[in-house]
């Protein structure tokens, strides 16, 4: 059961770019839906009892977990999910992800400031309204570079 179809609204992560972002979106659905614990690790899974009187928690643990796995896969490309094969868990799927693409995304937006300061700079000799018909096009890329960080 979703909450409301809110899961639609989640963007898909397709590769590096957006990682953050998507991250910070997929953190607050999955606490939202009670599976941050299980995912952050912080909620590990209950080991059966021999009576099974547990049995009920093993259960609900595992719901939560195959929900979370489940947003997850459906919320990465295909090329994504490949870097979670033979996980498990959504802790381990999370991580896995983590691994993947944290760490290049600071790669992306250091691209993104080195185009940012390799802008053209304005040309004393020419028209300042022939240089800049979109003049707030740079500051949209520091704007986009701040919104990464």
């Amino acid at each position: 059961m979703s909450e409301g179809g809110l899961e639609k609204n989640l963007p898909q992560l397709r590769g590096q770019e957006g990682y953050k972002e998507w991250a910070r979106q997929m953190k607050g659905y999955l606490m939202m839906i009670d599976a941050w614990g299980i995912v952050s690790g912080g909620e590990k899974r209950p080991t059966l009892a021999a009576d099974r009187s547990n049995a009920e928690a093993v259960a609900a643990w595992t719901k939560t977990d195959n929900r979370a796995q489940g947003i997850l896969m459906y919320k990465t490309s295909a090329e994504v999910s490949k870097c979670f094969e033979g996980k498990s868990t959504s802790k381990e799927i999370w991580d896995a992800l983590k691994a993947t693409y944290e760490k290049s995304d600071n790669g992306y937006s250091f691209s993104r400031f080195e185009h940012l300061i390799n802008y053209p700079r304005f040309d004393e000799t020419k028209s300042i309204v022939d240089q800049h018909k979109h003049p707030r096009q740079p500051h949209q890329g520091l704007l986009a570079l701040l919104e990464d960080a």
